[in-house]
């Protein structure tokens, strides 16, 4: 079923976020699109991408902590691969063929089907779940690649991410918390026992919602910084160490990165 399920998800069935893979230039920025907004369309199902000796790989696992002798693990990666090599022939076109198959789980039962789906060197009771083709693929034109209407429908991909953490209760609490001790932030462990929980719980369910204590603590960050700026005389020395960074060089790298400017031109 899971396979079956798979060859039936084409790109067109997720929305914006299938738009905007749909008109990437080439598989290579398809990569990164999927890595950056694969919550809105996968929550169930981590992914990452690699290349590796002339191959890309893809690595999937659940983020239920399951295992893989968990029925559930092996049903939702099946899932994931039978989509993953629909989505990418959807790309680049029916010819696509993958060269290996790799999954945590033992061999099951219908193992035999594997081939029949798949087509390529199937390997079980493996360290990762992983999808690998030709790393030459990467760079082939896509088919109907669009500049223009890929960003755009970029733009709306990162406004319905941010909607679907900020939606989140314990993202937002976790957010509330960090942002009540400005310069003083709680880690992980201090933040699961104001929450009643273990870290690792708490980490797990922010995966399962899509983001991580680095990504809301990066947030806090950013929106207190750009407060400071607008609001205050404050030098950018003080505003990295208030929030927290340990120098103001490695404040004024991190601000770039969340606004692709620089303090003082922010500021201006």
């Amino acid at each position: 079923m899971p396979f079956r399920a798979g060859t039936r998800i084409h790109v067109s069935s997720y929305g914006m976020y299938g738009y905007a893979l749909l008109c990437c230039e080439t598989l290579r920025e398809v990569t990164q699109m999927a890595v950056k907004f694969h919550r809105l369309a996968t929550p169930t199902v981590s992914l990452s991408f690699r290349e590796e000796d002339g191959e890309a790989v893809w690595t999937f696992d659940d983020v239920l902590d399951l295992g893989p002798d968990d029925a559930l693990h092996r049903f939702l990666v099946e899932f994931q691969f039978g989509i993953h090599q629909t989505l990418a022939r959807d790309m680049v076109g029916p010819d696509f063929k993958l060269s290996r198959l790799r999954a945590r789980y033992p061999r099951p039962e219908h193992a035999a089907l594997y081939g029949a789906y798949f087509g390529c060197p199937i390997e079980f009771d493996q360290p990762d779940n992983e999808l690998r083709y030709r790393a030459a693929l990467l760079d082939k034109p896509a088919a109907y690649r669009n500049s223009i209407t890929v960003a755009m429908a970029a733009e709306v991909c990162e406004r319905m991410l941010v909607e679907a953490k900020t939606a989140s209760g314990l993202t937002r609490r976790v957010f509330n918390l960090l942002m009540e001790r400005p310069g003083q932030f709680d880690d992980m462990e201090a933040l699961a026992r104001k929450l009643n929980t273990s870290s690792r719980t708490l980490r797990r369910h922010l995966t399962t919602q899509g983001t991580s204590y680095k990504e809301i603590l990066d947030d806090v960050r950013c929106r207190l910084a750009k407060e400071y700026l607008r609001s205050t005389r404050m030098g950018v020395d003080d505003i990295a160490s208030t929030l927290g960074f340990s120098d103001a060089a490695n404040f004024r790298h991190a601000f770039r990165r969340w606004t692709h400017k620089s303090p003082s031109d922010f500021r201006r």
